[in-house]
């Protein structure tokens, strides 16, 4: 990202390396969180390193999240500068609905942040579901981290966090990783999270916008083509879930995937379809749509 020299450095000497947040190519870097690691060498030849992630294990642990349906506000309390994930879901075996905080960077204190209660695609309003449930995680970030906000262009790149072996690479946002919330082995590195659509096929009608279904029913899930060959690597699953209930899944994810479902023991009426895709490696990516299954 950018890179420092300091030469002819007396001993004892104290030195002073300011940074005006921008990287090598003079761009301002994105909003996230950042560390530095300090090389030095002395005219032996003799090299020391100083780096805040070696010693970094994977401290992850459930955090408090509150939701204020009146206010519409998630509040949290951060005890030390943190990266955290908090997600929105359906217990007892059900999907992820919604990705709230994606493994942002706080510092610490208490934080209020709004929430309308609805998926991203304003397709399910997830707080009014029953066995809705919030998920969150937290991990410390390495000592000395440097936080950087209001950047003018938002986040359309980041650069991953804690990557001992690499430092920082650079990602574009499609690639922001995360973990999945049921997972209790989380690990502390960001992975490749997956982007798709689907499509129901077999529709026979459109009502109210929504696609009209009915007693068989298919859809056609695809990656996004800037992720599918990394994501095919990584190898993933896809869980499907009908009214928030686990119907069917693909061990072996392919792009593009059909599923067939049989919804012939569904009621006439609106339902709601919700595909959760899962890398082997902890990516997470979630969708839901509302279609109508009408009578043969």
């Amino acid at each position: 990202m950018r890179e420092f020299a300091v030469e002819h450095i007396a001993a004892n000497e104290t030195i002073t390396v300011a940074w005006n947040g921008k990287d090598d190519q003079g761009q301002l870097v994105p909003n996230e969180a950042y560390f530095f690691t300090i090389e030095a060498t002395d005219i032996q030849g003799n090299r020391v390193e100083y780096d805040p992630t070696t010693n970094l294990k994977p401290r992850f642990a459930p955090m408090a999240v509150n939701y204020d349906s009146d206010q519409q506000r998630l509040s949290f309390s951060v005890d030390q500068d943190s990266v955290l994930d908090v997600r929105s879901g359906v217990s007892d075996g059900g999907p992820l609905l919604a990705k709230l905080v994606e493994w942002q960077p706080f510092l610490r204190g208490d934080y209020s942040i709004p929430w309308d209660g609805w998926d991203k695609a304003h397709t399910v309003k997830a707080v009014s579901l029953p066995n809705h449930q919030l998920y969150s995680q937290i991990q410390p970030l390495p000592a000395n981290s440097i936080l950087t906000v209001g950047h003018p262009d938002g986040q359309d790149d980041i650069y991953s966090l804690m990557q001992p072996q690499n430092s920082l690479k650079r990602k574009s946002a499609t690639d922001f990783a995360d973990q999945r919330y049921s997972q209790a082995d989380a690990s502390p590195y960001k992975h490749l999270s997956p982007v798709f659509d689907f499509d129901f096929n077999d529709v026979i009608a459109t009502e109210n916008d929504l696609p009209v279904l009915s007693g068989k029913g298919s859809i056609t899930l695809r990656l996004k083509e800037s992720v599918k060959q990394r994501v095919t690597e990584t190898r993933y699953e896809i869980l499907v879930f009908v009214d928030y209930k686990f119907v069917t899944e693909i061990e072996e994810g392919r792009s593009p995937a059909k599923l067939n479902i049989d919804m012939a023991n569904l009621a006439a009426g609106e339902h709601t379809f919700t595909v959760n895709l899962v890398t082997l490696q902890g990516g997470l990516a979630t969708l839901n749509k509302r279609f109508i299954k009408k009578t043969d």
